[in-house]
This record gives C-alpha cells, sequence and structure tokens, in this order.
C-alpha cells in the first residue's frame, strides 16, 4: 500500500481534493461538487463516502493538510 498525503480545499459547496505520494508526484485530484440544499451530515458522509473509496485504491493516506481560508 502507497503512503500519500490527503490535500483538501473546503468550501460549502465544493471541496477539492489532491492526492500526492512523498516524492511530489499528483496522483489524483477531484472536486466534489456538493449540494448545499442537503443536510449538512449528508454532505459529511458525501465526503467520507469518496475518502474511504480513496483508501480501497491502495493508498494509505498518512498525513491530511487543510487549506486555510483566505
Amino acid at each position: 500500500m502507497k503512503e500519500v498525503v490527503l490535500g483538501l480545499d473546503i468550501s460549502t459547496s465544493k471541496i477539492g481534493i489532491c492526492i500526492m505520494d512523498y516524492e511530489f508526484n499528483l496522483l489524483e485530484t477531484v472536486l466534489l461538487k456538493l449540494n448545499t440544499k442537503d443536510e449538512l451530515e449528508d454532505r459529511c458522509f458525501q465526503i467520507e463516502e469518496y475518502i474511504n473509496k480513496i483508501n480501497k485504491n491502495n493508498y494509505f493516506i498518512k498525513n491530511v493538510y487543510i487549506r486555510t481560508p483566505f
């Protein structure tokens, strides 16, 4: 299983996700569009579902970095 870094850029309607290895190779980028009409918990479940999918792709998320608000 490959150790990776998970980067998140979170807003109320979208989440930018990037996965890179420790040699600075970009492995995956995704833009999750969230339905703002959904409850907050439902949006959290959507994010959780995607992160669980990442872990099944033979990646081990060792570190998580979240962009701070501007």
